[in-house]
């Protein structure tokens, strides 16, 4: 049996582990911070979004208030909700541009857009 898509495994592996591994970095940064900080791991009040374009958008809002524990945290967070988001769109640009197969291009594509619509539009 041959494999169909190896570098698409390899792409997808990437991405999901690299963006695990970026989001147990800044919420372990900003949960040693706040150790560190005030002995204690009480972040204060949490960002209030209803979805993740409000989360994310609260997010900068802060951060333009200097970068504290809570926002590496809450960074941690949207690297991982982004993280699968991001492998369905590099799934889709790959089967679009590399393997040129419409269909599966067509059914990531429409996963694309109820994630879309669910993460940053609802």
């Amino acid at each position: 049996m041959t494999r169909r898509f190896p570098d698409l495994e390899i792409l997808a592996w990437t991405i999901l582990a690299g963006g695990l591994l970026l989001s147990i970095f800044f919420i372990l940064s900003g949960l040693a911070w706040e150790w560190i900080a005030a002995g204690s791991l009480n972040m204060g009040p949490p960002l209030t979004a209803v979805n993740l374009r409000g989360f994310l958008e609260a997010i900068i809002i802060r951060s333009g208030q200097g970068i504290s524990p809570v926002i590496l945290l809450n960074t941690g967070i949207a690297v991982l909700l982004l993280t699968p988001y991001t492998q369905v769109l590099a799934s889709m640009f790959f089967f679009a541009f590399r393997d040129h197969n419409y269909r599966f291009t067509a059914i990531t594509g429409f996963v694309a857009v109820v994630l879309t619509w669910v993460l940053f539009l609802r």
